[in-house]
C-alpha cells in the first residue's frame, strides 16, 4: 500500500524518516517497499544515506534485526545511562530558567 503524498515529489529519505520515527517497532526494507512502492535498492541507497548523515549527530540510524530505527549515537551512553537510571533526580524545567539548562 503506497502512500500518495499531495504536491510535488517528496525526498524519499524524508519520507523514511517520517516513516521509522513514527513507527513504533523497527521497519524493514520490504516493509519500508509496501509502505512506499519504492524498490528496495532504492529504499538501501537512502538508508545508507541517512546513516552517513546522522554519523556526526546525537541520534544514529541503526539496524535491528532486519528493520531500522533511530536511537542515541553510542558516544551519549553515559548520559542515556544517568536519565534512565531512576534513582537520579532530574531537575526539572521552571519558568525562571527561560527554558536553559
Amino acid at each position: 500500500m503506497a502512500a500518495q503524498g499531495g504536491g510535488g515529489r517528496v525526498d524519499l529519505k524524508a519520507i523514511i524518516e517520517s516513516l521509522i520515527i513514527s513507527a513504533r517497532k523497527p521497519l524493514s526494507l520490504e516493509q519500508l517497499n509496501l509502505l512506499t512502492g519504492r524498490p528496495t535498492h532504492e529504499l538501501a541507497k537512502a538508508i545508507a544515506a541517512l546513516e552517513a548523515r546522522y554519523e556526526r549527530f546525537g541520534i544514529r540510524l541503526i539496524k535491528v534485526g532486519d528493520g531500522y530505527k533511530y536511537g542515541p549515537h553510542p558516544q551519549s551512553a553515559e548520559w542515556i545511562a544517568a536519565i534512565l537510571d531512576e534513582s537520579v533526580p532530574l531537575r526539572a524545567l521552571d519558568s525562571s530558567n527561560s527554558g536553559t539548562v
